[in-house]
């Protein structure tokens, strides 16, 4: 496989595989945020306007997972690497609907899995369905190309038989 082959085309520019590895790299290192709060302890202290610093981290964190996902993923991040990040996002999202349990108990974790693994089928199917929608079209199209061939063919061939017809009759 040459070094044309190895690189894979994102957006109409060309990506090299360790560029999409780096930023792929890069989305997975916005859990960081996420979890950078867990070893702070809670303690009643206001810090920049919350309650504690553990809020603050926890806040801070939330808004700067997506803005690092979002700069991999536009920069040619393999989507795959996302996964992790919406495997985290869940089980806050089932955390916050059950805050009396740990935040990492195992249903949160299995449900969050799930509701991945859910989300992972979807696309595959939902991306199925369009490749589908797009041969049709494909195919529609080229039958339409072939028809409109066969149009023009006859055109000219019904302007020949005129021309023949004309020679004929000044002929005679």
């Amino acid at each position: 496989m040459n070094k044309i082959e190895k690189n894979i085309r994102a957006n109409d520019i060309l990506i090299s595989h360790n560029a999409r590895m780096f930023f792929s790299f890069l989305v997975l290192l916005s859990i960081v945020p996420l979890v950078w709060g867990l070893p702070i302890e809670y303690v009643e202290e206001t810090y920049y306007g919350f309650g504690s610093k553990k809020l603050f981290f926890d806040y801070f964190g939330i808004i700067l997972a997506p803005i690092i996902s979002s700069i991999g993923l536009v920069c040619g991040a393999y989507r795959s690497s996302i996964i992790p990040v919406l495997f985290m996002y869940f089980v806050d999202i089932f955390w916050l609907f059950n805050p009396g349990l740990d935040h990492y108990n195992i249903w949160n974790l299995v449900y969050s899995l799930v509701c991945v693994i859910s989300l992972c089928g979807l696309y595959h199917i939902l991306r199925n369905v369009s490749f589908i929608q797009d041969q049709n079209h494909i195919r529609a199209k080229a039958e339409i190309d072939k028809i409109e061939e066969k149009r023009i063919a006859i055109e000219n061939d019904s302007k020949k038989l005129e021309e023949m017809i004309e020679k004929l009759e000044s002929q005679a």
